[in-house]
């Protein structure tokens, strides 16, 4: 961040990013940090296209910054209401959802248990999957919660 004038009455602080800023001042042998947060709302993407291509593969929210964000928790439904992708730090260590469930392994049900959730690579069926996400805004000291829904298309055409 820079400070215009430190030695005015009134300081102007320019910030070149979204996130928590501490801003220490010394008068009179006492020093005072400050502590402000910048943060803009989400814009979560409804689309992604898993398919290997090199575009647009990954489920990524560019505005899941760590600078403003210290918690994340992200899960994906199918229409069903399964839990099909779930991540505790999701975005948040660089990490974006590519397509795969997770619980690919688990039977779909205990009258079949043979079955598997998916025979397509552990990757999702393209279609439309709904997702919330809950974090931590550091910027603001509270938790925020969004929800939509996702829209895949992974064949190439």
């Amino acid at each position: 961040a820079e400070i215009t004038d430190p030695y005015s009455n009134i300081t102007q602080a320019i910030v070149s990013e979204f996130g928590l800023y501490y801003f220490s001042f010394t008068a009179c042998d006492h020093t005072e940090i400050v502590e402000i947060g910048i943060s803009c709302p989400m814009t979560v993407p409804n689309s992604f296209s898993p398919n290997g291509d090199g575009l647009n593969d990954f489920f990524q929210i560019s505005d899941l910054d760590p600078n403003v964000y210290s918690q994340s928790v992200f899960h994906v439904y199918n229409k069903w209401g399964g839990i099909v992708y779930l991540d505790f730090n999701y975005g948040l260590n660089g990490s974006w959802w590519d397509g795969k469930t997770i619980f690919h392994n688990r039977p779909f049900s205990s009258i079949l248990p043979g079955r598997k959730w998916d025979d397509n690579a552990d990757y999702v069926s393209d279609g439309i999957y709904f997702y919330t996400l809950e974090v931590y805004n550091v910027a603001i000291q509270q938790k925020e919660f969004y929800s939509g829904d996702i829209m895949i298309f992974s064949k190439q055409e």
